[in-house]
C-alpha cells in the first residue's frame, strides 16, 4: 500500500514514495522533508520548533477532547422568567404603594 500524500515541512514540495525508498527525503520528528531540504536538515539539525514528543505517556482523552471546547452557559432555572433581581422588585412595590397613599391623602386634604 502506498504512502499517501506528502508535503515538505521546510518548502511545501510534494514528496514521492520512492524518495523514502531511496532514502532521499526522510521524515524526522513527524516532519517530512524532500531530498533538497532534507540536506540542509541533516546539516543544520531539525527545522527550529520542531521538538520530540516526550517519552511519558500521551495526555488523557478527556483533556485532549475538552481542550478546544468553550464552557456552556448554565440553562435559566424554569421558575425564573425575568431577570430583574428580587430587591427591586420589592423596591418598586413599596413606591407604588406610597404613591397610592399619597394621593389618598391629598385628596381627602381638600375638603
Amino acid at each position: 500500500m502506498g504512502q499517501g500524500i506528502v508535503y515538505c515541512g521546510v518548502c511545501g514540495d510534494r514528496i514521492l514514495e520512492p524518495d523514502f525508498k531511496k532514502g532521499k527525503a526522510v521524515t524526522i520528528n513527524t516532519k517530512n522533508y524532500c531530498p533538497k531540504c532534507a540536506k540542509d536538515v541533516a546539516k543544520e539539525g531539525p527545522v527550529k520548533g520542531t521538538t520530540t514528543p516526550p517519552a511519558s505517556e500521551p495526555p488523557s482523552a478527556r483533556r485532549l477532547e475538552t481542550r478546544r471546547i468553550p464552557l456552556a452557559d448554565k440553562p435559566p432555572r424554569p421558575g425564573a422568567k425575568f431577570p430583574i433581581p428580587m430587591p427591586f422588585v420589592i423596591a418598586i412595590a413599596v413606591g407604588i404603594v406610597a404613591i397610592i397613599l399619597l394621593v389618598i391623602v391629598l385628596s381627602r386634604g381638600g375638603q
